[in-house]
């Protein structure tokens, strides 16, 4: 199995709940929280392999994900779904998840020029 799908199942899984609060996100931070046991059936890793950040402005990347296939596959996943790929394409997200599972989702404010 290629690393860029490797988490792409897990996150499929997620995949209306993500746009849900995507949605949400415009008006303030949301969370989802993760549960271990879902990370622990892909494979032993420690936990900080699951951390990540992961900027999207505009619809274009805006960080360095290489390496980090989990935010490559969310990404993935993100961009199949049409409604948020719609909110991806409008506004700037950061998605980010530490150690303890939570994947915290909030829209940035354009930079002010």
């Amino acid at each position: 199995m290629k690393d860029k799908s490797f988490y792409y199942s897990l996150w499929l899984k997620y995949q209306q709940v993500l746009a849900m609060q995507m949605k949400n996100a415009v008006n303030g931070p949301k969370e989802i929280k993760m549960f271990k046991y879902e990370f622990a059936a892909l494979g032993k890793r420690p936990l900080s392999d699951y951390m990540f950040d992961l900027h999207i402005d505009n619809g274009q990347v805006a960080n360095n994900i290489n390496g980090k296939a989990i935010a490559r596959d969310l990404l993935d996943v993100l961009s199949q779904n049409p409604d948020s790929l719609a909110l991806l394409i409008n506004h700037h997200f950061l998605f980010s998840m530490g150690k303890d599972l939570v994947l915290k989702i909030s829209v940035q404010e354009p930079a002010q020029t």
